[in-house]
């Protein structure tokens, strides 16, 4: 591993991993395992309400006494298209028949409860040492008071104009998310295209437009990889697939089997509405390129019922679950987390 960089010890990490937050996927086990590790464990809260938010963030802290990040998503109040949602209805119903689904009994589309505000207002109460985000910038009210409370702030950026953006906004770090980075594009300034650059030329790029830590994600899955990476100018790297695995997280057995097993990625809207990489399904080939489907959140609404379905079936079903991942699937483990960073950081 190279040397420890500014940004590690400002986290007081013993190596240069940060533990992707992966909403959905990531649990306070698999945080606070990551952490006691010496990486940076993280909780994608994105799909929490505010209490489950606040119950985690407790967890978490009554697991491990070392620094940990919370992640939430900017994420605009979705626009309810009655008549494109149906469409989109009428489109995936050879999907819930043979799911043995009625598309009658589903309830239409609703906008959650709660909002982003709602759950920083938990964030900077519980004082949490560190906050990452996406698709987006908060306001400069909201970073002024989170860094008031003592938190490290860390924005997600896919290209430099993105990166100038959260520095001027005055983040503390920005994530360099390359084309090969698995999950929800984190691109808001531009088109998703334009987003979508190799890591390397990122990372190259983001480090000489700013001055502030530039942390690397996207398809690393070996402690060279790494190295070269943190060579360009990373001072650290994040790393969500080869943790996905693990058996600190709570994803379906079906989901599980096809991240060791490997395969080929794709970005698709099929799952949510919003480019994102994972395994590439039948269902995948099926929707993508379809115009009718919704934006983010609103078809992922839609397509819950296959995905709780399917969860329930098993390997022969998988293709509902949006199993998110990147370039390097196929290099993770079942056992715990602490073995994956044994594997990064060049211990095994």
């Amino acid at each position: 591993m190279p040397d420890p960089s500014e940004l590690m010890t400002r986290l007081g990490l013993a190596n240069p991993v940060i533990q992707a937050p992966m909403a959905g996927a990531g649990t306070p086990a698999l945080a606070s395992a990551a952490s006691r590790a010496g990486s940076l464990g993280s909780l994608g809260a994105a799909l929490m309400p505010p209490d489950a938010i606040r119950q985690a963030i407790q967890e978490t802290r009554r697991a491990t006494d070392r620094l940990f990040s919370i992640n939430l998503l900017l994420v605009a109040p979705p626009l309810i298209d009655p008549a494109r949602i149906e469409r989109m209805r009428a489109r995936l119903r050879p999907h819930f028949e043979r799911l043995g689904i009625d598309p009658a009994g589903i309830p239409p589309p609703s906008p959650p409860p709660f909002g982003f505000a709602d759950q920083l207002e938990v964030v900077v109460e519980e004082r949490v040492p560190v906050f990452s985000f996406a698709f987006g910038i908060p306001g400069a009210a909201a970073i002024a008071r989170l860094k008031a409370a003592g938190t490290f702030v860390i924005g997600a950026a896919t290209s430099v104009t993105e990166a100038r953006q959260l520095a001027a906004a005055g983040v503390d770090a920005v994530v360099a998310q390359g084309l090969e980075a698995g999950g929800h594009r984190a691109t808001f300034a531009h088109s998703f295209d334009d987003g979508m650059i190799p890591l390397p030329s990122l990372v190259g790029e983001i480090v000489g437009a700013i001055d502030l830590p530039v942390i690397a994600s996207g398809g690393l899955s070996d402690a060279r990889q790494i190295a070269r990476i943190m060579d360009l100018g990373a001072q650290a790297v994040q790393i969500g697939t080869l943790f996905l695995a693990c058996a600190e997280t709570a994803i379906p057995g079906a989901y599980r089997s096809r991240v060791l097993k490997g395969g080929e990625t794709v970005i698709t809207r099929a799952y949510t509405g919003r480019p994102a990489r994972a395994l590439r399904t039948a269902f995948t080939d099926d929707l993508d390129g379809d115009a009718e489907i919704p934006d983010f959140p609103v078809q992922a609404m839609l397509t819950a019922p296959l995905r709780e379905a399917a969860a329930e079936r098993g390997d022969a079903f998988s293709e509902y679950l949006p199993m998110l991942a990147g370039t390097g699937v196929g290099h993770g483990t079942a056992g715990p987390a602490a073995d994956v960073l044994d594997r990064l950081t060049g211990r095994r």
